[in-house]
């Protein structure tokens, strides 16, 4: 059987130039997640990997979601997809730049406040820090 990396050589266009570096970002990836909406393209793919390969490799792809259960690719053009991100039981998704280091400030938290209007959407989380990790990179 063939790698994922070989696989994605065979379907990598001709006339333009492919990333065939190794997948260093996969701590990037967030399990049970789902980014819907904003798809570009899907395929079935081997894993996570080979998915993050066409990602990179695709004009306007920024973001990705691997549904686990065909091992179906979505590439996405929007940051979190069109809707942003939930949850969603074998569904992994991520964004192709991620900024996975610790929260350092929630100083501008502000408790018993809340800003109605303009939502773009919600998520159940654990706590504020969880939060600002699944918002953060929605731009």
């Amino acid at each position: 059987m063939r790698s994922s990396l070989q696989r994605h050589r065979a379907v990598c266009c001709p006339n333009m130039e492919c990333d065939n570096s190794p997948v260093e970002n996969l701590n990037c990836l967030r399990e049970g997640i789902n980014f819907p909406g904003a798809e570009i393209g899907n395929l079935v793919v081997a894993d996570e990997e080979e998915c993050i390969l066409h990602c990179r490799d695709t004009e306007l792809c920024v973001a990705l979601t691997f549904r686990e259960s065909d091992n179906r690719c979505y590439l996405i053009s929007k940051r979190g997809g069109l809707y942003g991100p939930t949850i969603a039981a074998g569904h992994n998704s991520m964004n192709m730049e991620c900024d996975n280091s610790p929260v350092k400030n929630l100083n501008c938290l502000r408790e018993g406040i809340n800003f109605p209007g303009a939502h773009i959407g919600n998520l159940v989380v654990a706590d504020e820090e969880e939060c600002w990790t699944n918002n953060s990179g929605r731009a």
